[in-house]
């Protein structure tokens, strides 16, 4: 009953009043609803590039392990040559000493054209 007692401008204005604060409540909860869609957008868009970048790295490792085997292949042929030549060489260091105490010319030049040979054969190995 006190509401009939209040004139009417003054009720009208109160209701102006609520309304006008109700309008700019309601946009603030646009414009954050705006910005929070806008927030989602860029986080969807860096969890996507993300996820991109991972699946690029996963690849390159992936490629990686595969290609284990025949590495590890190349350097067991690249492994067995180089464990051949290293005989060749000891084989030719352990003749040139033992041949330093030869003291027979015709013994020395066998040894000599041995040692050529061998050292053309490494050669064309290598």
């Amino acid at each position: 009953m006190e509401d009939m007692r209040v004139p009417l401008e003054d009720r009208v204005f109160r209701l102006e009043t609520q309304m006008t604060e109700v309008k700019h409540d309601l946009g603030e909860v646009k414009d954050r609803t705006k910005n929070a869609h806008h927030r989602i957008d860029e986080t969807n868009t860096a969890i996507k590039e993300l996820r991109e970048d991972m699946n690029l790295q996963l690849s390159k490792i992936n490629s990686k392990v595969e290609n284990i085997g025949i590495n590890l292949a190349n350097k067991d042929r690249s492994d067995r040559k180089w464990r051949k030549v290293t005989i060749i060489i000891g084989v030719l260091a352990i003749v040139s000493f033992v041949g330093l105490f030869i003291r027979n010319s015709e013994v020395m030049k066998v040894i000599g054209e041995m040692a050529v040979k061998v050292g053309v054969g490494v050669a064309s190995t290598i």
